[in-house]
């Protein structure tokens, strides 16, 4: 008992402490001390010696104590004595440094939660009159966001009160305070009616600031189910002279078309920001594309919205194109086959032309997604086309990325139909000059092999490495190499011997140890051990270090 006494002692003279990392110490610490002193003497000694600390200038400090303040309700004596809590928090309400101000509200906002009534209505309207006064507009800021608890709790008198209290704040000098009771007033308008709040979007949606305006949106977003009148003000923001607000405009678009009946009155105003002057309300109105086309009828989607979509092919901004590619592919799963034949191919063969490789990257990284939207007959016809032009990109990352649909679309065409359009061109992308790009068809061959049977690959493959192994380039030859350790499981193992045996006699070092390397990896699937020993003998005695160890690893391998 002496030592757990000792120790708050302890932590009491921390809060004295030069050092603001032990002050800060004994503030996390304030629960402990609380409970250890009592109830009493936490509102009578510990708050008020608190209230003295405020004057320290360290902000990690402050904001300590602004969250500690408001974790000590359990430690006053009950819900009557919450209010004692509340003065230094006032204080640190007006602190000019936000995450300060922030935490110190939030911690009021928790208080006027639990609060009796009667406690509530004196005390909080006190504290909002008091920082409503303030001189200084970080006051008058943190006042704004106190209004909403009282005002869902107090008796209609007081309501009243308070109402006019925020109107000032609304129509405040100061921008700052102005912008933050915008955002406030959907919040407060959620737990109390009032019609003259209401008439508060009338000033504020042409308030001369365009951030206060946004904030009057956001606010009016989250009152439109029950206001639908409200609407005609977000269209008004639809064309406001600030790209921010427009912007602001479609990332609500969710609360807006979720409204009964609203989109056919509104499209008009959402197509037009599909040609706003700011590529940024361009390109946000593209990714809301989905939303939009899941929200309108059919005929307006193709009488509306395509022809909108074809003036954007050419636009001037990148991320305008790239946008406008990733909206096609998400919108292709949604329509027909005929309709994604008819109206977005076109679309779709004019940007691959695009000179921008993002573009032609945002095709690829959607294949699948556009391949799965044609019909199984439509496949050969369209997307393989489409798969050939990009493997002939000059941007090697495109072609990384394309190949990841080569497995989906040896599903949906089969093995004949495969082997008619793209298993020769398949052969020609193992040889790609990238490596990775390389590994990436070795691994979607992998998968056809698996799909189709390994019969099928040994038809293919096999030539493509007899010509490989005996080429002049180091990488073809090296990449013959690469296709028996990865597929060898599917060859013949005679075959694949034969092609060993000739690279282990290259001149290449590189060349001789990697056949020891490809040799351990087929350890599990050859059968030709006898002879397979031979060749690995023959590459310890090689004159090379690197390929005497590889030689032996193999050997210890089988």
């Amino acid at each position: 008992m002496d030592e757990e006494f000792d120790t708050i002692l302890y932590l009491i003279d921390e809060l004295k402490a030069e050092d603001h990392n032990t002050r800060l110490h004994a503030i996390n610490s304030l629960e402990q001390i609380a409970e250890a002193i009592g109830d009493i003497r936490t509102r009578q000694e510990l708050v008020p010696y608190i209230n003295e600390l405020l004057e320290d200038d360290n902000q990690e400090v402050l904001l300590a104590i602004a969250s500690k303040l408001g974790d000590l309700s359990n430690y006053v004596g009950g819900l009557d004595y919450l209010a004692c809590l509340l003065p230094p928090l006032q204080s640190l309400s007006r602190s000019e440094e936000t995450v300060v101000q922030d935490k110190a509200v939030q911690s009021i906002n928790k208080i006027a939660e639990q609060l009796p009534k009667n406690i509530l209505e004196e005390k909080i309207s006190e504290v909002i009159n008091n920082l409503s006064g303030s001189e200084s507009y970080y006051g008058r800021v943190a006042a704004c966001n106190l209004f909403h608890i009282p005002l869902s709790r107090l008796t209609s008198d007081k309501k009243a009160e308070l109402e006019i209290e925020f109107i000032k704040l609304a129509k405040d000098e100061s921008s700052f305070v102005r912008k933050v009771a915008a955002e406030n007033l959907g919040k407060i308008l959620q737990v109390y009616e009032s019609k003259e709040l209401m008439k508060l979007f009338d000033e504020l949606r042409i308030d001369e600031y365009d951030s206060i305006r946004q904030m009057a949106l956001e606010s009016i977003t989250k009152l439109l189910k029950n206001h639908q009148e409200l609407l005609e003000h977000v269209k008004t923001f639809s064309n406001d002279k600030s790209w921010r607000v427009r912007y602001a405009v479609l990332d609500h678009l969710q609360e807006i078309i979720e409204l009964e009946n609203v989109i056919h009155d509104f499209l008009p105003e959402i197509l037009n920001l599909f040609q706003d002057s700011e590529s940024e309300v361009r390109c946000i109105a593209l990714k809301k594309l989905p939303l939009i086309f899941k929200s309108i009828p059919s005929h307006m989607v193709e009488s509306q919205l395509f022809p909108t979509l074809e003036i954007l092919v050419k636009d001037s901004s990148l991320y305008v194109r790239l946008a406008l590619m990733q909206s096609i592919c998400q919108i292709s799963p949604h329509l027909s086959s005929d309709i994604v034949i008819l109206k977005l191919l076109p679309l779709v063969t004019q940007l691959l032309k695009d000179d921008n490789f993002e573009v032609r990257m945002g095709f690829a990284e959607h294949i699948q997604t556009f391949n799965g939207s044609l019909a199984t007959d439509k496949i050969s016809l369209f997307s393989v086309p489409l798969l050939i032009q990009l493997m002939g990109d000059s941007q090697w990352r495109v072609r990384l990325k394309a190949v990841e649909c080569l497995a989906q679309l040896g599903t949906i065409l089969g093995k004949d139909e495969f082997n008619e359009h793209l298993a020769t061109p398949l052969m020609k992308w193992i040889e790609d000059p990238v490596f990775a790009v390389r590994e990436a068809v070795l691994e979607a061959a992998n998968k056809l092999a698996i799909a189709f049977d390994g019969e099928w690959l040994r038809i293919y493959i096999m030539p493509l490495i007899n010509v490989l192994s005996y080429s002049p380039a180091f990488n073809k030859r090296m990449t013959a190499l690469r296709i028996i350790s990865k597929l060898g499981k599917y060859l013949d193992d005679n075959d694949c011997f034969l092609c060993l045996k000739t690279l282990s006699k290259d001149r290449v070092p590189n060349i001789r140890f990697n056949v020891a390397k490809t040799i351990k990896n087929l350890v599990e699937s050859t059968t030709n051990r006898k002879d397979i020993m031979l060749l690995l003998d023959q590459l310890k005695n090689d004159t090379d270090m690197d390929v005497k160890y590889y030689a032996e690893d193999a050997v210890r391998a089988l």
